[in-house]
């Protein structure tokens, strides 16, 4: 459904194919493969940041409880409040989030 695509300062979720975006409930559905494969959600609320908008990384590490012991890069969708990611993948344009280290 999205490929991700790492930027300098970013990273540029893409679309490859609008009809499955289209049945996919939210974001997070919507990038079910890649958080199968190493990416994974942080909440905000778990480093500190005070923000309502999605974070996602491919480096972090947590403890046995689920704990995040370790956080390299994040990307974080800063536009959320005045566009929807998932809205902007279905109809078929890219979107990028901010990259923070």
């Amino acid at each position: 459904m999205i490929q991700l695509e790492r930027l300098p300062k970013g990273l540029r979720l893409i679309p490859t194919d609008t009809e499955a975006l289209a049945d996919a409930r939210d974001i997070y559905d919507a990038l079910e493969r890649q958080t199968s494969n190493g990416w994974e959600w942080v909440r905000p609320e778990e480093v500190g940041a005070l923000t309502d908008g999605d974070i996602l990384t491919e480096d972090a590490e947590r403890d046995d409880r689920g704990k995040l012991v370790r956080l390299g890069r994040v990307y974080w969708d800063a536009d959320y409040q005045v566009q929807s990611t998932l809205d902007e993948l279905r109809a078929g344009r890219s979107v990028v989030w901010s990259a923070h280290d």
